[in-house]
C-alpha cells in the first residue's frame, strides 16, 4: 500500500468520511485544503500583510466553515473533470513538496513530507472528527481582529 492511500484510511478511520459519498468526500477535501492553506499563510512572519495572502487567510475561514457545516449535495462528477481534478491536485503537490523541501533546507534537515503528513494522520485518528471549532477560533496573526500579536 503506498503512502497516500494509508494516509487517506488515516482520515476514513478518524470519521471524516462517515456519512459522506465518495464525490462529496472529494468536494470536501477542496474546503479543507482551502482552511489548510490559511493555516499555513498564517504562520508566515508578514510584518504588513499582503492583500492577495490577506484574501486567502479569510477564505481560509470560510472554507474552514463550509467543511464543518457546509450543505454538500450528492453529485456525480464526471470522468474528464476527474482527471483535471488529478491534474490541479498534481500542481498543488509540486508547490507542496517544493515548501516542503526549502524548509528541509532552512531547517538543515531530512524531510519526506508524505511521512510527516502519514504521521499527522495516523495521531489525528484518536482525536476524531473535529467537533464545534468556529472560525472565531483562528485569528490569524490578529489581522483579522485588528490585534496583531507578532
Amino acid at each position: 500500500m503506498n503512502r497516500q492511500k494509508e494516509i487517506y484510511e488515516a482520515v476514513v478511520e478518524r470519521g471524516y468520511k462517515e456519512a459522506w459519498t465518495d464525490e462529496q468526500f472529494l468536494a470536501r477535501q477542496a474546503a479543507k485544503w482551502g482552511e489548510e492553506l490559511g493555516e499555513l499563510i498564517n504562520e508566515l512572519p508578514f510584518e504588513v500583510p499582503n492583500r492577495a495572502l490577506m484574501n486567502v487567510l479569510v477564505a481560509g475561514q470560510s472554507c474552514q466553515w463550509e467543511f464543518d457545516y457546509g450543505i454538500w449535495p450528492e453529485t456525480e462528477i464526471q470522468e474528464h473533470r476527474l482527471r483535471r481534478i488529478l491534474k490541479e491536485a498534481a500542481d498543488m503537490q509540486v508547490v507542496l513538496c517544493c515548501l516542503a523541501e526549502a524548509a528541509a533546507v532552512i531547517l538543515g534537515e531530512e524531510v519526506d513530507l508524505m511521512d510527516v503528513a502519514f504521521g499527522k494522520a495516523r495521531g489525528d485518528v484518536v482525536r476524531g472528527v473535529r467537533k464545534e471549532k468556529t472560525t472565531d477560533d483562528t485569528d490569524y496573526h490578529g489581522f483579522l481582529s485588528g490585534k496583531n500579536d507578532e
